[in-house]
């Protein structure tokens, strides 16, 4: 009786170690699957996950939320005054340094020849601006932002790293010729 009581329970012990696996393989396959769709949900551009935390903060209503409101309010116009500024046919003098990465920018568009990366804020995204800059003069699009390039920066895509490297940080004359909105 006892040596059968004991069958029973290395039988169940069996099972059970049998479920568990299939368990531990199953949440595995789903905790895979979960990493997968959150990784192709990521948003490229910074600018709009600013934008929907600037919202999240203006639902609030407690006074001192009232306060912040006020202040984002004066600080979004002060830099919507500074973009204004910047309008067509306004030659200033940027910072540029050239990148060569592949892919697709913050725009969504390849990579290629004419297209360089400045702070959304100061030069919006599809603007399109004349660059002096010796034998990279020419006529470019906005079409990418990156971490580095605030201000009145603007970084050049250039097709190789060497080239990229060979033309360092340089001060240029840019006009605008239309500015995206």
């Amino acid at each position: 009786m006892f040596y059968v009581h004991r069958q029973r329970v290395g039988v169940s012990i069996y099972k059970e170690r049998k479920v568990m696996r299939t368990l531990a393989r199953k949440s595995f396959f789903l905790a895979l699957a979960g990493v997968i769709v959150s990784f192709s949900h990521v948003q490229p551009q910074v600018s709009e996950k600013a934008t929907m935390a600037s919202a999240d903060k203006v639902m609030s209503s407690s006074k001192s939320d009232i306060d912040l409101r006020d202040e984002s309010k004066s600080d979004l116009r002060s830099e919507e005054k500074k973009s204004m500024l910047f309008d067509k046919a306004a030659t200033r003098t940027f910072t540029a340094t050239a990148y060569c990465l592949k892919g697709k920018t913050a725009s969504g568009r390849h990579v290629r020849k004419g297209i360089i990366a400045a702070d959304p804020r100061v030069l919006p995204l599809g603007s399109v601006v004349q660059i002096d800059a010796g034998s990279y003069t020419g006529t470019y699009i906005v079409a990418d932002t990156g971490s580095k390039v605030k201000g009145n920066k603007i970084d050049i895509w250039v097709p190789k790293c060497s080239e990229a490297t060979r033309f360092g940080k340089k001060l240029i004359k840019l006009t605008v010729i239309n500015k995206a909105r």
